[in-house]
């Protein structure tokens, strides 16, 4: 009885179409992975802005909260304002590699958004951009009366 096999041209064969479509779908999953990043990169700024917002109209810690805008990251911080906050309180939040900010157009030109203790309010209102290379830019809106939104 004789026994076929795969032979080695026919594995090669094989082995390179599976190479080529790997290779032809490459730039989407990249592409997908990065508008990922940026969506994601989006929702939790807001989040947290919601919470330092939050934080302030709760007044826990009897403190005003805020968020401050550093290159390559923010900084949830409980405090006035950044230069006097508590260091021992923040939390920080790194961008993801492909995401960095953009404008930042804070009424007061500063890189901070501080909330009011009790009303929540801010007078650091305005837009906080994240960018990334492969996607649109996506906004963050922060309004006089502290509403947060992603546009």
């Amino acid at each position: 009885m004789k026994h076929k096999a795969i032979t080695l041209l026919e594995l090669i064969i094989v082995v390179s179409i599976f190479m080529l479509m790997v290779t032809a779908a490459m730039p989407r999953l990249v592409t997908g992975l990065y508008a990922n990043q940026i969506e994601v990169a989006g929702q939790e700024l807001v989040h947290v802005l919601r919470v330092a917002q939050s934080n302030s109209m709760d007044s826990f810690q009897d403190s005003s909260w805020g968020v401050y805008f550093d290159s390559a990251q923010y900084v949830l911080f409980v405090g006035d304002s950044y230069a006097l906050r508590d260091t021992s309180k923040d939390l920080n939040y790194p961008l993801p590699g492909s995401v960095s900010f953009g404008a930042l157009s804070l009424n007061g030109g500063g890189s901070e958004v501080v909330f009011a203790e009790a009303s929540g309010m801010t007078s650091q209102y305005g837009t906080i951009d994240l960018d990334s290379a492969s996607d649109p830019t996506q906004t963050v809106t922060v309004t006089r009366f502290g509403h947060v939104q992603k546009d």
